[in-house]
């Protein structure tokens, strides 16, 4: 019989807790093993001494390891210091899902930790989009991300969906920031929230309010900007998942470039912004990628608010991408 682990987080106790532990260090077989580890730091804020001892075991299947690696960047008392060591790890899952943390929680001192991370073909775009999230969300020098402008386009769509912008309630506000602080991102305290739709799909746009008091557009436009994430919302569960990371890289005279990009480092929409008196505007196109749409976002972000709007082409304009067949003997 399956046992929900709703059951044990709505009426916890010593003991519920205990049977929670114990299934994570593989000693009962009572729930599934992935998904408490997975839980453990939204049901103990005292997890961390297990969840450490899993993620260090090489004993423990590595898809575990990296579940709980994940969770330490999900309690809010993070060991970044047991997080930056499994980002050395020899096996290169359990590094990644300790640089993608790194990357939205990590400090200065990450940075060091990240030039040491062994060279392999899936960690190394990885740590440089890491790095380089860190350098925004501190104005660090160094580490940058390859221009926009180097990046392949769609055409301007055609016929388009426009999708619908408005301010969340206080509702939609809480189920935005709780669940986004579940996926280890470190959100300002200061936050905007827009819900955005188009037909059946539902996004989160998250921004930084810190940016705009006091407003100083001069500055603004020579910055490294962690502006926030386009999280995109599951229509079943109503939570959020964190989607793109919004930058914005100040290149002097007014103007910017921003990208929204995945926590790989694919860059998903590129383009320019510019401080036009006490505003700053900003548009975006999707990069040509397998399965995209022609969309354009463009809008503006100053003391009076935020103006932002969505056009999608009615139909996907770049195929997706086919598996090719394989002949076997």
């Amino acid at each position: 019989m399956s046992v929900d682990i709703k059951a044990f987080s709505d009426a916890l106790t010593p003991g519920t807790l205990n049977k929670l532990h114990a299934v994570a260090l593989g000693k009962s077989t009572e729930l599934p093993r992935m998904r408490v580890i997975a839980s453990l730091p939204l049901l103990d804020a005292d997890a961390h001494s297990n969840l450490i001892a899993i993620a260090e075991d090489k004993n423990v299947p590595i898809r575990l390891r990296k579940v709980a690696v994940s969770s330490l960047g999900r309690l809010k008392d993070r060991p970044l210091d047991v997080i930056q060591r499994h980002a050395l790890d020899s096996d290169a899952g359990v590094a990644a899902a300790a640089v993608k943390i790194l990357g939205r929680v990590g400090n200065a001192d990450s940075l060091n930790t990240l030039k040491q991370v062994h060279s392999d073909p899936i960690l190394k775009p990885r740590v440089a989009f890491a790095a380089a999230l860190i350098s925004h969300r501190f104005n660090l020098p160094g580490h940058e991300l390859p221009s926009v402008k180097s990046a392949t386009y769609l055409d301007l769509p055609r016929a388009t969906l426009s999708v619908k912008a408005r301010a969340t309630d206080a509702e939609e506000d809480k189920t935005i920031r709780s669940t986004l602080a579940q996926h280890s991102l470190a959100l300002p305290t200061a936050l905007a929230t827009w819900d955005l739709e188009c037909g059946k799909k539902r996004w989160a746009l998250v921004l930084d309010k810190s940016l705009l008091s006091p407003w100083k557009p001069d500055q603004f436009a020579t910055r490294k900007q962690y502006l926030g994430q386009l999280a995109t919302r599951n229509h079943v569960t109503g939570t959020y998942a964190p989607g793109l990371a919004f930058l914005v890289t100040g290149m002097g005279s007014g103007r910017m470039e921003v990208g929204m990009y995945r926590s790989s480092g694919q860059l998903i929409f590129g383009g320019e912004g510019r401080i036009e008196g006490e505003v700053f505007h900003f548009s975006m196109r999707a990069t040509d990628l397998p399965g995209a749409s022609a969309t354009v976002i463009e809008g503006s972000y100053g003391p009076s608010g935020l103006d932002f709007k969505i056009s999608s082409a009615v139909n996907r304009t770049r195929p997706a991408m086919q598996p090719s067949q394989t002949k076997i003997g």
